[in-house]
């Protein structure tokens, strides 16, 4: 269980005005410009995915080993997302990358 980047971005560029960019000198996906999620180079990694707090809250909540968060983003309207651990074969309703079968509004 693992997605790539180039995965994320080959399915989020198929969303609507969806575009790869960069973000504090990072791969990036903006919406319309605005910043969707980017890729972190920190030494934790993974994909920081804007989202809101409820939703960062109840991902953060289910325990699944794709989501968690740092300092850093506590309080701000990021999940970060292990790309490593994501469930692509569809079996949990909570990832929001490809091959899930409910992803979560909102994220």
């Amino acid at each position: 269980m693992s997605i790539s980047w180039e995965e994320v971005v080959a399915f989020a560029v198929t969303l609507p005005e969806v575009a790869e960019s960069t973000s504090y000198r990072t791969p990036s996906l903006k919406v319309a410009g605005t910043l969707l999620g980017r890729l972190r180079t920190e030494s934790e990694g993974g994909l920081a995915l804007k989202c809101s707090a409820d939703d960062k809250e109840a991902l953060l909540a289910s325990a699944d080993p794709a989501f968690y968060t740092t300092s850093h983003y506590d309080g701000h309207n990021y999940i970060l997302v292990n790309l490593d651990v994501v469930d692509t074969d569809g079996s949990s309703s909570r990832s929001p990358m490809p091959g899930a079968s409910q992803p979560r509004p909102g994220c």
